[in-house]
This record gives C-alpha cells, sequence and structure tokens, in this order.
C-alpha cells in the first residue's frame, strides 16, 4: 500500500456510516475494513441500483484501488464483495447510469470485472459534455 490512508471518498464514506477510525491507518486494520464492508451492504432488492448501493459499490472500488495484492487476503475479500454486487444487478442497470458505468469501466479497467462481458456493452458516459463536441469527435476519428 502507497498510503497509509484511504481515498478521501472512502473515508467519507466510512465516517458517514459511524465507521471513520477505519480510514486513518487502515493498513493495521484490515480484518475490521473488510467486515464492515461485510456488515454494511445495503438491503435493497438485488436487481435495483439504488444510489445507496452505488455509494458502496464505489467504496469498495476505490478501497480494493488503495490496496496492495500483497495483502492478498484482504484485497481478495474486497474484490469478492465487488463482484458479488456487481453481479447481482443486470447489466442494463449498469449500463442506464452514467455513474454505474463509470464503476464497470474503471472496475474492468483494474481487471475486476471481465472486459468481455461488461467493457464493449458499457456505453462511455458523455457527462457534460455537449452533443455538438460528441459529433466533431466522430467525425474526425473517420
Amino acid at each position: 500500500m502507497q498510503n497509509k490512508c484511504l481515498p478521501a471518498p472512502v473515508a467519507r464514506f466510512l465516517a458517514e456510516r459511524g465507521a471513520g477510525e477505519l480510514a486513518e491507518g487502515f493498513r493495521e486494520k484490515l480484518a475490521a475494513l473488510v467486515r464492515f464492508f461485510r456488515e454494511n451492504a445495503p438491503a435493497a432488492d438485488p436487481g435495483c441500483l439504488t444510489p445507496a448501493r452505488l455509494e458502496y459499490l464505489a467504496a469498495l472500488l476505490d478501497c480494493t484501488e488503495a490496496m496492495d495484492e500483497q495483502l492478498y487476503e484482504h484485497y481478495r475479500a474486497l474484490v469478492d464483495l465487488f463482484r458479488a454486487e456487481v453481479f447481482r444487478l443486470p447489466r442494463e442497470a449498469l449500463r442506464a447510469d452514467a455513474r454505474g458505468s463509470v464503476l464497470v469501466r474503471k472496475a474492468v479497467r483494474m481487471g475486476l470485472l471481465p472486459g468481455e462481458l461488461y467493457g464493449p456493452e458499457v456505453p462511455r458516459p458523455r457527462i457534460g459534455v455537449p452533443e455538438v463536441y460528441a459529433r466533431i469527435r466522430e467525425e474526425e476519428r473517420g
């Protein structure tokens, strides 16, 4: 692990749920961090993509990215939690939601999700990009 602290969005996620002490010096508290994510999974309909589930997935992904694979047991536990949550969701729900598609793209880039299943199907979100510029870029590509 390069840092002794988790990324700010993960620290905020933990603090909002009363577990802010896990963010500082989290390398020594990895077992407690994994237990926190297991116990605080969103209790919504498995096929429903809610804002709470998106926050949970984003925190899991950022936490996994901040970890080193040398701590394999804890790293693998977080990866398995992330995959289990993503596999419960229909791909159409992830494609329709901009934040969901960004999360999936990041997970594919990190090698946590298979690119052949999630890579080509998840559209690149055009958040804040006017359609004129998008059309110009497409014309420039040929």
